[in-house]
Formats: C-alpha cells, sequence, structure tokens
C-alpha cells in the first residue's frame, strides 16, 4: 500500500494531501491566538501613544509597559510599530478567509501548513518596510501622512502582500538597476532541456504500460512531457538532471506511428526541447 501511495505521489506530484483533523484544528487555533495577540498588542500601542503620534504638543514619547518594565518610546517608532501590527493583522484577515475557505470545501492541502504559519511575519517585516519607504518619500507619496494613513497602509500590505512586494521590486528596480543578473552565468533560472536518447529506443504496439527512460540535459523536478503537441500532466518522473522517466497512454502505441515528443521546464528560464521522435513498431 505504501508502495502504491509514493508511486502515485511521483505520478501526480501537484495532487492534493488532505490536512488531518489534527492539522486542521492545529492551524484553526493557531489562527485564532495569532488574531487575539496581534489585536491585544495593536490596541494597547494605539491607546498608550494616540496623543503622541497625533502631533500633540509637549508630548514627545509614550510609555509602553511590557511585562512590568516600561518602555520609553518615541512617536514614529511607535507609528512604526503600528504599521507592523496592522499589517499582521491584514494578513490575518487573508490566510483566515483562506483556511476557512479550503477547510469548508474539504480541499486543505498539508503542504500549505507552514504558509499559514508564515503568512503573518513576512507581512509584518514587509509593512515594516513600507514605512520606511514611505518617510523617505520612494513611492511619490508626502513624508508627512497622518497616523491613519499609515495604519490603513499596513493594513493593505498585509492583505495584499504579493502586490506589496512587487511594488517594492519595482521601486528597487527603478533605483538600482543593473544588467549584472543578465551577464551572471550562474543566477537561478530553469535551463532549456535536451533529449539524446531513450531506452528502449522504440515502443511496441499494444504494449500494456508503455514507458521511455529518457537521457539528455537541463531535466528539473518542474519539467512536463508533451506528445504529439499535448501536454501529458504527471507522465514525467524525474530521476536526476540528465534521466527522466516518460510513461505513455495505451492510445499512444495503438497502433504503428512515430510520435514526436517534448520536455519543456517553465519560467523562470526554461524552454523546450527539440521533438524527439520515437517509433511505434509492432
Amino acid at each position: 500500500m505504501a508502495s502504491t501511495d509514493a508511486t502515485a505521489a511521483e505520478t501526480h506530484p501537484n495532487r492534493i494531501d488532505p490536512a488531518s483533523w489534527f492539522v486542521r484544528w492545529m492551524l484553526g487555533l493557531y489562527l485564532l491566538a495569532l488574531f487575539l495577540l496581534l489585536f491585544l498588542a495593536f490596541t494597547c500601542v494605539w491607546y498608550s501613544c494616540d496623543e503622541a503620534i497625533s502631533g500633540t504638543p509637549d508630548v514627545r514619547e509614550c510609555s509602553l509597559y511590557v511585562l512590568d518594565f516600561r518602555v520609553a518610546v518615541r512617536p514614529t517608532v511607535a507609528l512604526a510599530l503600528l504599521m507592523a501590527l496592522a499589517g499582521g493583522l491584514g494578513s490575518f484577515v487573508h490566510a483566515a478567509t483562506s483556511f476557512a475557505t479550503y477547510v469548508g470545501n474539504a480541499r486543505l492541502d498539508s503542504k500549505w501548513g507552514w504558509w499559514f504559519v508564515v503568512r503573518t511575519p513576512i507581512a509584518m517585516v514587509l509593512a515594516l518596510l513600507f514605512y520606511f519607504f514611505l518617510r523617505a518619500g520612494f513611492l511619490g507619496t508626502s513624508t508627512d501622512l497622518n497616523p491613519y494613513g499609515f495604519i490603513a497602509t499596513g493594513a493593505l500590505v498585509g492583505m495584499f502582500s504579493k502586490q506589496a512586494a512587487d511594488k517594492l521590486r519595482e521601486v528597487f528596480d527603478t533605483l538600482f538597476r543593473s544588467r549584472g543578473d543578465e551577464q551572471r552565468a550562474g543566477k537561478l533560472s530553469n535551463p532549456v532541456p535536451s533529449i539524446a536518447e531513450t531506452t528502449p529506443k522504440e515502443l511496441k504496439v499494444g504494449e500494456a504500460k508503455p514507458e521511455l527512460k529518457i537521457r539528455g540535459a537541463g531535466f528539473t523536478t518542474a519539467s512536463s512531457l508533451e506528445v504529439e503537441g499535448q501536454a501529458r500532466k504527471g507522465a514525467l518522473k524525474f530521476g536526476d538532471a540528465h534521466h527522466v522517466t516518460a510513461t505513455f497512454e495505451p492510445a499512444d502505441v495503438a497502433a504503428a506511428r512515430s510520435l514526436k515528443i517534448v520536455i519543456a521546464n517553465p519560467e523562470p528560464g526554461g524552454g523546450r526541447s527539440d521533438p524527439f521522435t520515437v517509433n511505434v513498431v509492432p
């Protein structure tokens, strides 16, 4: 049974691995505890530092109490902390909505468990980075935004972290444009695959389990097989960068013919190999 499950996982790498009831409960409790902690922290900082961050005259700092320790915080630091906490609350909205949707539809994949765990810390860091970018004026906004503007931006960054990260990348590309990555030989991108030979060299008509071992170069775990221009999802088993195993359908060997096969790699980089002909013989 274990061997069958392993084979199925290799043949269908994108199949859903349903999360157990224990994982569902742990993730649900984690999200609830995270919300309560973030909301409590946000409320405490806002209540303690409202006057300081609102620009009230003669109020140059506020006091936060952490385990009986008093910490004096300047308004700019308090605002940065509030923006990070708002980012965490925004990310909770996204993560909790996704969690409820996938659990409700019985499609929560256990492989995504860590996404829910790290989603909020990533959003908080992004919100904090946005605070400094806003203060520096890199995003084309005024440097004297009111506190509500900063906090609202932090919440939106948390809810839409991908778009926020794309915006930071856009700013970085504009400020530090370089062609060095295009000239770097070792940059992380998928190679263009190539097919050298197959074993066996031919397929037999009516073969029960038509399969070929392919030798070549540039293969990755994301490589896919195309037969006569049609993508065959899950039909390619990765061995290493030079060896893969292709599984064909019974219809491919129903009669004597020539099959053109192609191996494709996705972006970044990537590409398609030259067509390779495999004969199906009686």
